[in-house]
């Protein structure tokens, strides 16, 4: 009998710690910030240029939406997107951003046809980004 006993009561045991452990779910993880509407995102950087518009976008399409690079379509979709004029030449504000070491070229991968070259962003222009736009900008 005591060999019974000691099986159920083994068993009883076994039953609690699963339902214990049913009951304590998955590990709490620390929820993501919200990512803002390209447009929020923009009232909030508060860029003046065509220039730092594009800076902003590419730090909004590589930083905050996780995309490793961006190209021409990337920051036309944007700028649509916050519901901002797109420059009248679009490529002109990346290729200054390059000349003034914000951007990167990192290859010809643009699946759009147009457009073609690629970039991500630099140290410095993850920088002019986070510590806002002041006068004397890039363009």
């Amino acid at each position: 009998m005591t060999e019974s006993l000691e099986k159920r009561v083994e068993e009883v045991e076994r039953r609690l710690l699963a339902l214990e452990e049913l009951g304590r779910g998955p590990p709490a993880t620390t929820p993501k910030p919200a990512v803002p509407s390209p447009r929020e995102f923009l009232q909030d950087k508060t860029p003046m240029t065509n220039n730092d518009k594009a800076l902003a976008a590419g730090y909004y399409i590589e930083i905050l939406t996780g995309k490793e690079f961006f190209g021409l379509n990337d920051l036309e979709s944007f700028f649509n997107q916050a519901k901002e004029a797109n420059p009248r030449n679009p490529s002109l504000p990346p290729f200054l951003n390059v000349k003034n070491g914000y951007f990167r070229e990192v290859g010809e991968k643009d699946d759009g046809g147009r457009g073609k070259t690629r970039w991500a962003l630099t140290n410095s222009g993850i920088a002019r980004v986070e510590h806002g736009f002041k006068k004397g900008g890039s363009e």
